[in-house]
C-alpha cells in the first residue's frame, strides 16, 4: 500500500492570485511560491529547506481585489500567472498594467520589466509554463473577444508563433500543460457548470497548429492529473469519474467511475505508472487518494492525504496546500512510498 510521509512544511501568501499558486519548472525538480507582495520563494526538490528568494516589478504585485466573477480576468491589474525556469533559478511573471506585461526574477538579480503590447496587443496573459530547454515560452491570453495560445522566446519575449481561437466563456481558469515528449502543450480553461474548454496547440515546423480535438467545444468540468508514461493518453478527472484520452485529438477511450461514496477534487498526479487521484469520502469529508493503474484499473484507496493537490514534485512527492483559509496559508510536500 502506498504511504504518504509529510517531509517539509511552508507558508506562503496568495492574497488574490488565481489558482494555481505553485509554479513548477518543466522537470519538476523546483517550484516557487508567492510569500509577499512581490517576493517569490524557490524550493528544490534536493534541498527543500534552501530557499531562494526572488523579487518580481512592483507592476507584478500579487492582485488585492479578487478577479470578476462574471467576465474575463485578463486585464486584472498585478500579477496572473508564473513559469519557473528550467534551471530553477529564474522567474518569469505574467500579468497586466495598462497593457499586459512580464517580470523577470533571478536569484541575486532585481526584475524587469517588459512590454507585452506587440506579442500580445490588446490580450491579457493567463496561464505560462517554460518548454523543457527554457529557450520558450508557452503562454495563453485572452480578451472578452478573443483568445491565443502563444510561444515566446526567452530571455527577448519575441513572439515565435501564435494560434487564435474564440474564448471560453468567462470566466474561465487557465492551466497550461506541457507535453511529456511532443513540442506541445494543453491549454485547459475551466468555466464552472459551463465546462472546461481544451485547446491542443502543436509545432508543426515554425507554425503553432491547434489540434482539432473532441475538448475544443467543452466537455463537463474537469481538470487534468497527467499524461501516461508515452505521452500517448492523457488523463482528465471529473467530479465522479476519470478518463482516458487519446493524444493528442482527446479521443475518451478509457473511464472509471469512481465508488459511489467518493467525489474528485478535480485533480491528480502520476506517479511512475500509476495515477493518484485526489478524492474526499462525501460522508465523513475525509481525504482519499484514489491509485489507478495506467489502463484506469483501480488499484486501491488511500486515506490520510489532506489538502488541495498542487502537483507531482521531482518522482516520487507531492506539494499540497491546507485547505484553512487566511491571509496566510500552509503547503506541504509528502513522499509517496510504496
Amino acid at each position: 500500500m502506498p504511504r504518504f510521509s509529510k517531509l517539509h512544511q511552508f507558508a506562503f501568501t496568495p492574497r488574490r492570485l488565481a489558482w494555481p499558486w505553485v509554479a513548477f519548472n518543466p522537470a519538476r525538480t523546483a517550484f516557487a511560491v508567492p510569500v509577499g507582495a512581490t517576493t517569490l520563494a524557490i524550493r528544490g526538490v534536493e534541498a527543500l529547506g534552501d530557499v531562494k528568494d526572488v523579487e518580481l516589478p512592483e507592476a507584478l504585485a500579487l492582485p488585492t481585489v479578487e478577479a470578476s466573477t462574471s467576465g474575463t480576468s485578463a486585464r486584472q491589474p498585478g500579477l496572473h500567472s508564473m513559469a519557473l525556469h528550467p534551471d530553477g533559478k529564474t522567474v518569469v511573471g505574467f500579468g497586466w498594467r495598462d497593457g499586459p506585461v512580464a517580470g523577470v526574477a533571478r536569484v541575486g538579480a532585481p526584475g524587469g520589466l517588459v512590454d507585452l503590447k506587440p506579442a500580445l496587443g490588446e490580450l491579457g496573459p493567463m496561464a505560462a509554463t517554460f518548454s523543457h530547454d527554457g529557450t520558450l515560452i508557452w503562454l495563453s491570453a485572452e480578451s472578452d473577444r478573443g483568445a491565443a495560445l502563444l510561444r515566446l522566446s526567452f530571455p527577448s519575449f519575441k513572439l515565435e508563433a501564435r494560434a487564435t481561437f474564440s474564448p471560453a466563456p468567462p470566466p474561465a481558469a487557465h492551466e497550461l500543460f506541457l507535453h511529456p515528449t511532443d513540442d506541445a502543450a494543453l491549454l485547459t480553461m475551466a468555466c464552472g457548470q459551463d465546462g472546461t474548454f481544451l485547446q491542443v496547440g502543436e509545432m508543426v515546423g515554425e507554425k503553432l497548429a491547434l489540434v482539432v480535438t473532441q475538448g475544443e467545444g467543452g466537455v463537463e468540468p474537469c481538470g487534468l492529473a497527467d499524461a501516461t508514461l508515452d505521452g500517448a493518453r492523457v488523463c482528465l478527472v471529473s467530479a465522479e469519474k476519470v478518463a482516458l484520452r487519446r493524444w493528442p485529438d482527446l479521443v475518451q477511450e478509457a473511464e472509471l467511475k469512481l465508488p459511489e461514496e467518493l467525489a474528485t477534487n478535480f485533480n491528480g498526479v502520476r506517479i511512475g505508472s500509476r495515477f493518484f487521484i485526489s478524492a474526499i469520502e462525501e460522508d465523513e469529508e475525509n481525504e482519499r487518494a484514489v491509485v489507478l493503474d495506467e489502463a484506469l484499473g483501480l488499484v486501491e484507496v488511500v486515506s490520510d492525504v489532506p489538502g488541495m493537490w498542487a502537483g507531482r514534485l521531482g518522482d516520487n512527492r507531492l506539494v499540497t496546500i491546507d485547505r484553512a483559509k487566511g491571509d496566510k496559508r500552509l503547503g506541504y510536500v509528502y513522499s509517496v512510498e510504496g
